[in-house]
């Protein structure tokens, strides 16, 4: 069996459309480095392009309903980032992130997203605060703040490339992906994409809720996998540092 010899996520730092997003040299490559490189990092403020991990800025809880993160920032290394320019929270944009992969691989199975609370990759415990051992209080989520479900919401669109090696990508004139969401959003199971659409939006919650591909793409073809994000915090979700795993599954052959 062949894996592929590249598959990445890349983030838009461009406008939100087809013609206007940046993606060269903006990748994060899969695995981390346990020292601030390939991080996806939310900020409400006081965060720049050199801002390395340990000197984070802190979010401040909300004292009463949830809220949504506002800004979100890729690094490649712990002090060398730069903003996703089409991330502000909600769902108004379209072309924002998206899973590359080249063409010498073939999928073998079902493609699939979600977010676990470290690299164990242990089932998330829904609407526990505060989070046990290998769990955190993003993926875990609140009864209360997100009616069990993740405090992170995801959505995919399409297929990436169906099963006759067609892409599929955004509107190119950018706009909403899909419906929006809440800190409430969430399913149990999977939500299957569909053709040429957008997801409904999911709870990223290990592979309680979760995203799949509803095709395997065809074999040897390079192709994009276009989703955003929404981060939420609320009242009650338990104050530390935490780092969810953000994991893309997928077998080949």
């Amino acid at each position: 069996m062949s894996d592929f010899t590249s598959i990445t996520l890349q983030y838009n730092t461009g406008a939100d459309s087809a013609s206007g997003a940046t993606w060269t040299g903006n990748t994060l490559q899969f695995g981390g480095s346990g020292n601030g490189a390939n991080e996806l990092r939310w900020a409400m403020s006081g965060a720049s392009t050199t801002t390395p991990s340990a000197t984070w800025p802190y979010i401040t809880r909300p004292s009463s309903a949830p809220l949504a993160i506002t800004q979100l920032w890729a690094f490649s290394s712990d002090a060398s980032g730069q903003k996703v320019a089409t991330y502000d929270g909600t769902n108004s944009h379209s072309w924002v992130l998206r899973w590359s992969w080249d063409n010498t691989g073939t999928f073998a199975g079902t493609l699939q997203f979600s977010a676990f609370g470290d690299n164990t990759h242990s089932t998330p415990q829904a609407g526990t605060q505060p989070p046990v051992a290998h769990n955190d209080a993003i993926t875990n989520g609140s009864s209360t703040d997100t009616s069990n479900t993740s405090y992170l919401k995801i959505a995919a669109y399409g297929y990436g490339v169906d099963s006759s090696g067609n892409q599929q990508s955004p509107t190119s004139s950018g706009g909403a992906a899909g419906s929006s969401p809440s800190s409430f959003t969430g399913t149990n199971g999977a939500i299957t994409t569909t053709s040429s659409a957008w997801s409904t939006w999911q709870s990223a919650q290990g592979w309680l809720q979760y995203i799949a591909n509803g095709v395997i793409p065809q074999a040897t073809t390079a192709g994009f996998w276009y989703w955003t994000a929404i981060l939420y915090t609320g009242p009650n979700m338990t104050t530390s540092t935490y780092t969810p795993v953000i994991t893309f599954q997928y077998a080949y052959s």
